[in-house]
């Protein structure tokens, strides 16, 4: 079983009782005009010594929220909450970055994703030049929070803290069996560990639990391999350390609805086994893997584009795309089909789209500035895979949420 350290979830139920008075905004403001203190020569040489070397506690008004409140908040709003003061840093997952501020989230990450960075190194600590760029999309794109990590010493979840162990939660958990992963997490430099995750229905959130784990790994990935499942008995035995806590949305992004499609140009109706076949730019929206559309110039089509636009704009954070046309394997393998698209919003930012050459199958959803609003979405031809018989580039669906 491989899990990343970056991408942990898991499912059960659980409901958070505590209510709030007001809303994100208004913490927002009262933050904003409360922002972080300076911090002057003698607070940072105390916070530099070997005895005090803990941050100090977090504003008041971020201590009234919690973190599964505040999965679903766009970066910017938590930047604004650190006093506009944050360590940016790219995660070990390619195009995931993480901010933290520990003197108003102490050992707490605040992760988002968006592929267009794809081309920085992951995981070595560095941006390679493009700092300035991504803390200015953090602010200005609406991107939001995928994913927020706290460790020991972090911000307590429904009375679950980091650093203790499992017997201490073992009756509030009351759960039979627990998700075990150890080789992305090891090979990402994390522990071992078994994960317990609830859901929190009021906040949209899955909680995850996650705990270290010792000794042969091995042996424990042959067990959960074979059994399904990681017995609550041999927690109790190991009575492991709870190393992290994750927070994740738990209701995905919702689904972007784009209404009309245009292109820039379109192959003329064929007739194809006593039938006629379009190939219309609105094919590639309705839900349809046996239509699609295809470009109409000479050639495979490079530099040809599609446009979708919506009624009014959409939140887009995914995109998926089923190139080439999907009727069956002998129409796939007959047409071209692209592999790049460039994806081009209203306000002129443009993000690369891979496509998985395959057949049935538009591979993962690629993360775009996820939370970016915009009322179309230009999709450009950039790399296409050839037919064996034809020279039209197809798409035959694209779906966003």
């Amino acid at each position: 079983m491989l899990f990343l350290c970056s991408c942990i979830t898991g499912c059960a139920a659980k409901k958070e009782t505590a209510t709030k008075q007001g809303g994100l905004s208004s913490l927002v403001e009262e933050v904003h005009q409360s922002p972080a203190p300076q911090q002057t020569e003698s607070t940072k040489q105390k916070q530099n010594s070997e005895t005090d070397a803990t941050a100090a506690a977090p504003d008041a008004a971020v201590k009234a929220y919690s973190l599964p409140e505040l999965v679903h908040s766009s970066a910017a709003d938590i930047i604004r909450m650190m006093g506009g003061d944050y360590e940016l840093m790219p995660d070990d997952l390619q195009g995931c970055f993480y901010i933290c501020n520990e003197t108003v989230f102490p050992q707490t990450r605040f992760y988002v994703i968006d592929n267009s960075f794809e081309h920085i190194p992951a995981g070595n600590g560095s941006l390679a030049g493009y700092e300035q760029e991504i803390r200015s999309m953090l602010m200005n794109s609406g991107i939001e929070i995928d994913k927020i990590n706290t460790y020991a010493g972090g911000m307590e979840i429904d009375g679950y803290s980091a650093g203790k162990r499992y017997l201490d939660y073992a009756e509030q958990m009351n759960a039979e069996s627990f998700v075990f992963g150890n080789l992305g997490e090891y090979l990402n430099g994390a522990p071992a560990s078994s994960s317990y995750s609830y859901t929190d229905a009021a906040h949209n959130a899955k909680i995850t639990l996650h705990f270290e784990l010792t000794g042969d790994y091995q042996a424990k990935e042959d067990f959960i391999t074979s059994q399904g499942a990681f017995p609550a008995y041999i927690m109790a035995q190991e009575n492991p350390k709870l190393e992290l806590i994750t927070v994740s949305r738990d209701d995905s992004y919702p689904k972007a609805e784009f209404t009309v499609a245009t292109a820039s140009s379109v192959l003329a109706p064929q007739v194809a086994e006593d039938s006629i076949r379009t190939y219309a730019p609105e094919n590639v929206l309705d839900g349809d893997l046996s239509t699609c559309w295809a470009e109409g110039a000479e050639g495979l089509g490079y530099g040809e584009s599609l446009t979708l636009v919506a009624a009014e704009p959409q939140t887009v954070s995914t995109i998926r795309v089923f190139g080439g046309l999907q009727s069956d394997a002998a129409h796939f393998r007959s047409n071209g089909r692209p592999t790049e698209l460039l994806a081009e919003f209203d306000d002129g930012s443009v993000y690369r789209v891979w496509v998985s050459d395959e057949l049935e199958y538009g591979g993962a959803p690629v993360f775009l500035c996820s939370g970016k609003k915009t009322a179309s979405v230009k999709l450009t031809l950039q790399a296409i895979t050839a037919g064996e018989q034809y020279q039209d580039t197809c798409i035959s669906e694209i779906s966003f949420e």
